[in-house]
């Protein structure tokens, strides 16, 4: 014998407030948010090759010996380095600062 059960309808969207739509993929996520992400990906890129680019020339000052053409070549590094963190950063400000002006929120 077989017993049939009949289960009450609810409406949990109504008692939890709106329930966000699901996602259906990549494009989903608009322009905005698309251009969004692909700038916080490229910034963080940019300074994760910085900061190894900044090391690199710290382990060359550190292994230069007193050779003036290594320190040299070191410093440079550095100095690059520290030049590219600085334009990174200016970016993002940039970027935030253009955001704010237009309103932009992903």
């Amino acid at each position: 014998m077989v017993n049939v059960v009949f289960a009450l309808e609810t409406d949990i969207g109504g008692a939890l407030g709106a329930l966000p739509k699901a996602s259906t993929g990549f494009w989903s996520l608009g322009l905005n948010a698309l251009l969004n992400n692909l700038a916080q990906f490229f910034l963080v890129v940019a300074v994760a090759v910085a900061v190894f680019v900044l090391i690199f020339g710290g382990i060359k000052w550190a292994t230069a010996g007193g050779d003036k053409e290594a320190l040299g070549s070191a410093q440079k590094i550095i100095t690059s380095a520290i030049i590219g963190l600085i334009i990174i950063f200016a970016a993002w400000a940039i970027i935030n600062l253009i955001k704010a002006f237009f309103g932009i929120n992903p």
